[in-house]
């Protein structure tokens, strides 16, 4: 049976200084997913910044013309080249620094905040990086499937999250479909990224959004005269409660000041500027 959909957006581009589409703020609650960004960034724009609490993913889509640096207090220095993802388990806190690597060279990513449930707010701090190369995927004539999180028929991702999600990303070639099974206790959504296509008869174009209902459980999507590029995502919810604190997501406001005292101690480490970021930049954001 098909899912049923709660929610259809169609999404805007928001003026940040750079090109930037926030999903969470259309779609309402998506535990355990908290903060979604699809975002085109050119150049260097925010200094070395503190995380606890959660895990941060950045995937940088295939199509993306730049690469991005990640740096963090731990010594990581990773290069998402396009088709890679990296995730930073930020847990008891962690400094890191996401820039691309060349001004001018626009990096077309998507940048994702895992919730972690509220015994596991402060595991130690990793960082898990996964080359394009080493993304599963499971491809055909007509269709690719990229397993970024998760598992998708028999290919499972290389990287492991702590809370239990899947995340693909979806290419069809026109007069093609895409058929994934979700379980029942998991939320789920879909986000177009180009092209057109069809959920039953809901039409779907560049920015469209879905949030799907409780009832049903197989994701269906086809196409017809155009090829379409989307990106799949469900994940088993916490049913807790979340606290958002600027960079820290908590479930309680002890936690929530316990971070805050770490990172003014300085216990989540130090990172200095990359000398390509201009601070000054900061200020351009609107």
């Amino acid at each position: 049976m098909l899912k049923t959909i709660s929610k259809i957006a169609l999404l805007k581009e928001q003026n940040q200084g750079f090109r930037a589409i926030n999903l969470s703020e259309q779609l309402g609650n998506i535990d355990p997913f908290i903060i979604l960004t699809n975002f085109w960034m050119p150049r260097a724009f925010f200094p070395p910044h503190p995380h606890a609490g959660f895990s941060v993913l950045t995937y940088m889509f295939p199509d993306s013309e730049g690469t991005f640096i990640n740096r963090d207090s731990l010594g990581d220095k990773s290069k998402i080249t396009p088709g890679s993802i990296h995730l930073t388990q930020a847990g008891k806190g962690i400094l890191h620094e996401e820039i691309p690597q060349a001004e001018g060279r626009t990096c077309h990513g998507l940048q994702m905040w895992l919730n972690h449930s509220s015994n596991d707010r402060f595991v130690e701090p990793k960082s898990m990086h996964a080359n394009s190369a080493d993304v599963p995927e499971i491809k055909d004539s007509k269709s690719l499937v990229r397993v970024l999180l998760g598992n998708y028929k028999n290919a499972v991702a290389k990287i492991k999250p702590i809370p239990e999600v899947t995340l693909l990303d979806v290419y069809l070639q026109p007069h093609s479909s895409f058929v994934h099974e979700v379980a029942k206790d998991h939320i789920s959504f879909l986000m177009m990224i180009s092209g057109q296509a069809f959920f039953g008869d809901t039409h779907l174009e560049p920015l469209s959004c879905l949030k799907f209902g409780e009832e049903g459980n197989k994701i269906e999507i086809k196409t017809v005269e155009k090829h379409a590029s989307f990106l799949v995502c469900t994940g088993k919810p916490f049913h807790e409660q979340i606290l958002l604190g600027g960079p820290f997501v908590m479930s309680t406001n002890e936690q929530m000041h316990q971070a805050k005292l770490s990172f003014g101690k300085g216990e989540m480490g130090k990172l200095s500027a990359s000398p390509i970021l201009n601070i000054n930049r900061m200020f351009e954001l609107v």
